[in-house]
């Protein structure tokens, strides 16, 4: 290409361009500035972003700061008071030691061991029994076969053992109550539930079925009835009985059916 030729085509381009790029250059330079303007908007946010996070990221390391601190407060102060506490209890239980020291070597002497287990066995053996109590005396009766005729009208048959009257000798004045046992003490809870039904039998009518009492026992249960006969002399407006060992009292209207009228 000629230096000539070479001219005229940059004459022809730069013509070209003047005609056709240019306006469109005119015309895309505000949009231009718009993006750099947004651009530099963007820019600033994102450093304005920056510092509100290290800001946030530092209100978190004094929040962190300020629990810390406040854990270790509550700390010092629980181990503190438990120091103080544990001082305490340890001199209240050395007190006590020595108390419940001393007290020992009294309670377990031979003797009070013997009579605590005494007492545990006479009371095993007293659950296994049961006390007949207004069953007239008979010359030469067949005293067992007399109780379970009793217990068969309880509905009852269960074994009977070591049956015999309580006291020496038959007596005129008084009648002797009858003593016997049964396998075990649920045998002898069946039967005292039903001693009530001989009320409603015939020939029973001063018969009374009942557990074997100690002498304690039997102290507190006739204060007892004393206190009931009087309750149902003086308050005959109600109706009074004996249910665990403790008088119960109804209006007599509302008694219940199924009262132990003891």
């Amino acid at each position: 290409m000629t230096k000539e030729k070479l001219c005229l085509f940059m004459e022809a381009a730069v013509y070209l361009l003047d005609l056709h790029a240019i306006p469109w250059l005119e015309k895309a330079l505000p949009h231009v500035e718009e993006l750099a303007a947004v651009k530099k908007e963007n820019e600033a946010l994102k450093k304005e972003n920056r510092a509100y996070q290290k800001e946030v990221i530092q209100l978190q390391k004094q929040m962190i700061e300020k629990q810390e601190e406040q854990i270790n407060s509550v700390k010092a102060t629980v181990q503190t008071e438990l120091k103080s506490f544990s001082s305490a209890v340890t001199s209240t239980m050395k007190t006590e030691m020595k108390s419940v020291s001393k007290s020992c070597a009294s309670a377990v002497a031979p003797k009070k061991i013997a009579a605590a287990v005494q007492k545990v066995a006479d009371q095993d053996e007293r659950s296994k029994n049961v006390i007949v109590y207004g069953l007239k005396e008979e010359k030469d009766e067949d005293l067992q076969n007399r109780v379970e005729l009793i217990l068969e009208d309880l509905g009852e048959k269960p074994v009977i053992r070591n049956c015999s009257r309580v006291g020496n000798g038959m007596r005129s004045d008084a009648t002797r109550p009858v003593k016997f046992s049964l396998a075990n003490s649920d045998h002898v809870r069946q039967v005292l539930r039903k001693a009530k039904l001989l009320r409603t039998k015939e020939g029973y009518d001063s018969v009374y079925v009942c557990p074997d009492r100690s002498l304690e026992e039997r102290r507190a249960y006739k204060k007892l009835v004393e206190e009931l006969m009087k309750k149902r002399t003086t308050e005959t407006n109600k109706v009074h009985f004996i249910r665990n060992n403790k008088i119960v009292s109804f209006e007599r209207d509302s008694a219940p059916r199924n009262a132990d009228k003891t």
